[in-house]
């Protein structure tokens, strides 16, 4: 699912400087939005090689940010809450659970 979610330049990591009333747009591809009875549920794919030790784990630290924009631009889009959002490591076969922001609170940081 393409989107495209305008916000403030002062929300985007390094954007702390930006002069005021600055806006870019966010870009991305979600690649699974389920609807489910209490909201919906985000799933992105990953095919990183993790070859090393810690390559997980540093590979969902990087990936988590995404998430946290696509739970932002899926919940602008329809207006619904976002339950759940899952990395899948494809080259793992690992599902990790991404801790989502509060309705209220949907800055990644």
């Amino acid at each position: 699912m393409p989107f495209g979610l305008s916000v403030p330049a002062s929300e985007i990591p390094g954007g702390a400087e930006a002069p005021s009333g600055e806006w870019v747009l966010v870009q991305g591809v979600i690649d699974v939005v389920a609807l489910e009875d209490n909201g919906l549920l985000l799933v992105d794919y990953k095919t990183d090689r993790l070859a090393r030790p810690g390559d997980l784990a540093q590979a969902v630290r990087r990936h988590s940010q995404q998430l946290v924009w696509y739970t932002r631009a899926a919940r602008a889009i329809w207006d619904l809450p976002v339950t759940e959002a899952w990395l899948v490591f494809l080259s793992r076969g690992r599902q990790i659970a991404v801790p989502l922001p509060s309705e209220t609170d949907s800055r990644p940081g």
